[in-house]
């Protein structure tokens, strides 16, 4: 619930209430494969500055999919809403807590506990309320998943 309302700080409320802390399977990369598992552990991968990557999350959400029919139009819109209001967004990760901001400045702060996990390319961060929240590395970017009628991953790529 505390993702929803950390995403819904950065966009109109009924936007983010698709965000999940679920962890769908990772979307394959541009060869067609998951990524690599690497040995770093996920705190340090994840620690830093990232920033939406609007024009890749694009990309990747363009890729075929199952057969879409009527059912999907109004998820299809939702996720082009998310995508807009996400555009300038940036999420800042430190070892106690992550922020996350829209291009206007309004954000908020959570902090977190990083939990076990054998994928060396996940990172579930519990937050106070009990809420996990994952990310996903592939290659050089994290991506967050949605849920929902939208499940879809939002990228998100290093920043400054």
């Amino acid at each position: 619930m505390k993702t929803a309302l950390l995403i819904l700080s950065l966009t109109a409320a009924p936007l983010f209430a698709q965000l999940s802390t679920d962890t769908p399977a990772p979307p394959a990369n541009s060869t067609g494969s998951t990524p690599a598992k690497t040995t770093a552990k996920p705190s340090e991968w994840l620690l830093g500055t990232w920033t939406f990557d609007a024009e890749y999350t694009a990309q990747k959400q363009a890729q075929p999919k199952k057969e879409v029919g009527l059912a999907d139009i109004p998820a299809g819109a939702v996720v082009s809403q998310l995508n807009e209001k996400l555009k300038g967004a940036r999420l800042v990760v430190t070892d106690k807590e992550f922020t996350m901001t829209r291009a206007d400045g309004n954000g908020k702060s959570e902090s977190y506990t990083l939990l076990p996990n054998s994928d060396p390319n996940v990172a579930q961060l519990k937050q106070s309320d009990g809420e996990v929240l994952a990310f996903h590395r592939e290659g050089d970017r994290i991506w967050m998943a949605s849920t929902g009628s939208v499940a879809e991953p939002f990228y998100f790529k290093r920043g400054e």
